[in-house]
């Protein structure tokens, strides 16, 4: 079963004050789709990439996917999702809905 691969953009518009992510997705080196959506304005950049990630989540499970490869760009998100214990640090509820989304039957990561 071949994964669906998507790719996480965030970014920021004008004085910061308004923040997106974005996701597009491909399978079998063709593009399948792309969506975006806007992010509550924070100046931490760890948060920023934590709820870009939990929002790429969400709609990458919306999609007529089998299993997503989801491609961060933070060495330091990608071992926090990966962990198997609990994040205890100011992004930590996030990345343990992050992980919850993670597990459902929906998405196979």
């Amino acid at each position: 079963m071949e994964a669906t691969r998507c790719w996480l953009d965030q970014g920021e518009r004008g004085r910061g004050n308004l923040k997106t992510a974005g996701l597009r997705w491909r399978r079998s080196g063709a593009y399948r789709g792309g969506a975006c959506s806007f992010l509550p304005s924070t100046s931490d950049p760890e948060m920023l990439e934590v709820l870009a990630s939990r929002q790429a989540v969400k709609l990458a499970m919306q999609q007529p996917v089998e299993r997503i490869h989801l491609e961060l760009h933070s060495k330091g998100e990608v071992a926090m999702i990966n962990d198997k214990g609990k994040n205890l640090s100011a992004v930590g509820p996030l990345v343990e809905e992050i992980k919850q989304l993670l597990r459902t039957d929906s998405a196979r990561v």
